[in-house]
């Protein structure tokens, strides 16, 4: 999405989990801890409001890599997946994942095609892009879907809900933290399927933090002179629910067509200004399917396994 830069992009969203990771990152760039960004797009999500949810952060932890107990349990869940020899054989040698053309990292993802690129965007399972081939329609994907689970109240739509003052504090403190950097930042709210929008919208039980979430959370920080992108539903650009991996994840077509319009509004001193937006656009404009920029070769099919059929 960003040629040419590449090389000095990459995606870190699995960093941040709550507010306490943004506050630990914040301060980690502010510290000189990881080298500061030139521009810093950041998503906030809405359950780092909930006083339940995210307690503390994991980037204190110790590494997994330095614990023997790390490597054991690894080794064990692979032996439960079967084939060791081949998932490790393909950590060592191979190089690009084998339904696409893409350098991949960690074994599974070179073998099954199934995880993250090079610059750590997530190649989404082959057999989840063949089956819309097969049927191309909406489906929420997740399991239990997400909208089970906002009419059900259960994993993140629990009730409750009570929203945590400190936490939100701690998210504008650690925003207004880095904007006081020569950081360009851009805020995201990320989108929603239509039918979780309006179901989050009607739903008395959780619209107090919902509202809070969508409104005035963004009204906080544009009045600290931050770029906020608001909650959206693919409508807003003229697309539809396709484009929607499940309720609450965007397809990288969808998330391509957001970067897009940040680009195209943005100042020209902006250091985003340098990617080629006609590259972009030929990007989104080719993409294979509203889910992918890029399928599976047709002459493979992909058992549930995700292993390679003759």
């Amino acid at each position: 999405m960003f040629t040419p830069l590449e090389k000095d992009f990459y995606n870190a969203g699995g960093l941040l989990h709550n507010a306490y990771d943004l506050q630990w990152l914040a301060n980690a760039f502010i510290n000189g801890d990881l080298p500061m960004p030139k521009v810093l797009i950041i998503g906030i999500d809405p359950w780092w409001l909930r006083a339940d949810r995210g307690f503390k952060t994991w980037l204190t932890d110790e590494d997994d890599a330095f614990r023997l107990g790390g490597h054991i349990d690894a080794f064990r869940e692979i032996r439960k997946q079967g084939g060791i020899g081949d998932l490790i054989g393909s950590s060592i040698l191979a190089s690009k994942s084998p339904y696409f053309r893409y350098y991949a990292i960690g074994s599974a993802a070179k073998k099954y095609g199934h995880g993250f690129r090079k610059d750590g965007s997530r190649q989404y399972s082959p057999q989840m892009l063949l089956d819309y081939l097969k049927n191309p329609k909406y489906v929420d994907r997740e399991n239990p879907p997400i909208i089970e689970r906002i009419r059900r109240y259960r994993s993140y739509f629990t009730v409750p809900v009570i929203l945590d003052k400190e936490k939100i504090q701690i998210i504008i403190d650690s925003l207004s933290l880095l904007q006081n950097t020569e950081i360009e930042m851009h805020v995201f709210m990320p989108p929603v399927s239509s039918e979780v929008l309006k179901a989050l919208d009607e739903s008395v039980e959780l619209s107090k933090w919902w509202q809070f979430y969508k409104t005035d959370m963004p009204g906080l920080l544009k009045r600290r002179g931050m770029q906020v992108i608001p909650v959206a539903q693919p409508a807003h650009l003229g697309l539809s629910d396709l484009y929607m991996i499940d309720g609450f994840h965007a397809s990288e077509v969808y998330m391509a067509q957001v970067v897009r319009t940040i680009i195209e509004n943005i100042q020209h001193s902006s250091y985003l200004k340098s990617v080629d937006l006609e590259k972009l656009s030929s990007t989104i404009e080719n993409a294979a399917i509203p889910l992918a920029f890029e399928v599976p070769s047709q002459n493979l099919t992909v058992s549930e396994g995700n292993k390679r059929k003759k």
